[in-house]
């Protein structure tokens, strides 16, 4: 029987870098991993290539592990997915490339060592997925 969440964030670890989102959100700065909501008729697996292919332009080749979690304000069965994507270089698709100076998404691959220092990854129940899973390399 398939988990269903109602959203999920998609980690992408591939050599020493991940694939992260860079948000600068009207004064606030922080990181992402792509992802987003679960649509009804879609399975963990179908959202996370979906979101990543939005997000970032890059399309899915493996999904290895989901990560269920609970999201502490509101108790939302929420995932992460470990997955790989086709080689490039990350760009928003579908149309979405509308930035102001008070609103950006920056996806990018960015060096593991960083991105595990960085105080400002949300959710950060995802945070904490990401840190346990890659903290000691």
């Amino acid at each position: 029987m398939e988990n269903k969440f109602s959203s999920i964030r998609v980690l992408i670890v591939q050599d020493d870098k991940v694939l992260i989102i860079h948000r600068l959100n009207h004064g606030s700065e922080y990181w992402v991993f792509p992802g987003g909501h679960v649509e009804d008729d879609e399975t963990a697996e179908e959202a996370a290539k979906r979101e990543v292919l939005e997000e970032t332009s890059l399309r899915v080749t493996n999904i290895s592990q989901i990560v269920p979690y609970l999201h502490p304000d509101n108790n939302e069965s929420q995932a992460v997915v470990l997955a790989q994507v086709e080689p490039g270089e990350p760009r928003l698709g579908n149309g979405n490339e509308m930035f102001t100076d008070e609103d950006q998404y920056i996806p990018q691959w960015l060096d593991l060592k960083t991105a595990l220092g960085l105080a400002n990854i949300v959710p950060e129940p995802a945070s904490k997925i990401f840190h346990d899973l890659y903290e000691d390399k």
